[in-house]
């Protein structure tokens, strides 16, 4: 879908000289043509993560006529763009800073929403103190257990969940008198819950405790911590 789209003049990334170019804003990024019939694209600006400012001065696109100078800076590279008139400029960098904010917002919610941990636990029951294995989930800021993983695979509702935001979470193997118990304390109860292993009790404490991250370093910390354990494990296996 073509949001936007006119000609715009580019400054190269080495030699830079000023070119025009026919450009198409769409959903995800900045693509620029030769023309506005050519199907071949000379080149694309990612907007996810970008942002977009006025530049400090102008410069002309030759000598008798000004260029009103905008830039948009990603992660790899700040692109000097120019219009001949000032509402041009204006209404690129509108129609530009809009898609960029909403891509951005889309990308953060899918973050938060991101599955950070999943496996099974063994849950002790809120009256009967019996210790059932239940499939854990921790995503946005929750984690939800269900009877089965088939259950969370197709969807279905969860047994209970347990708010993560400002809760703690300390070792509870002397406190239960059971291996690799640990405890989950919200604002309304307290959850005790068992591992398989030491491991994996640290690897769910690790990310409980960190849930306060931002979600792209939650994320990466998440995958770290289960690359990590999966490497213990390896090296635990060869050793026996």
């Amino acid at each position: 879908v073509r949001l936007k789209e006119g000609w715009v003049y580019k400054q190269g990334a080495y030699n830079r000289n000023w070119k025009r170019r026919w450009f198409v804003l769409n959903e995800s990024n900045l693509h620029y043509f030769p023309n506005s019939t050519c199907q071949e694209c000379l080149g694309s600006i990612p907007l996810e993560g970008s942002s977009v400012r006025i530049a400090k001065a102008t410069t002309s696109t030759n000598s008798s006529n000004l260029r009103h100078v905008f830039e948009v800076v990603t992660v790899a590279r700040i692109y000097v763009l120019g219009c001949d008139l000032k509402e041009d400029m204006t209404g690129w960098i509108s129609s530009i800073d809009q898609r960029r904010k909403l891509k951005n917002e889309l990308s953060t919610e899918a973050q938060a929403d991101a599955l950070l941990r999943c496996g099974h636990l063994y849950k002790q029951g809120v009256r009967v103190k019996n210790w059932k294995k239940r499939f854990f989930v921790i995503k946005g800021g929750v984690m939800s257990y269900y009877l089965t993983e088939q259950q969370h695979v197709q969807h279905g509702d969860a047994m209970g969940t347990i708010p993560l935001h400002g809760c703690s979470v300390a070792t509870a193997e002397e406190k239960m008198k059971k291996p690799f118990c640990f405890e989950v304390s919200t604002r309304f109860r307290n959850f005790f819950l068992v591992a398989e292993n030491k491991i994996e009790m640290f690897a769910w404490m690790h990310v409980i405790q960190n849930i306060q991250k931002p979600p792209k370093q939650l994320q990466w910390f998440a995958r770290l911590t289960t690359l990590l354990c999966l490497l213990i494990e390896e090296e635990t296996k060869s050793k026996m």
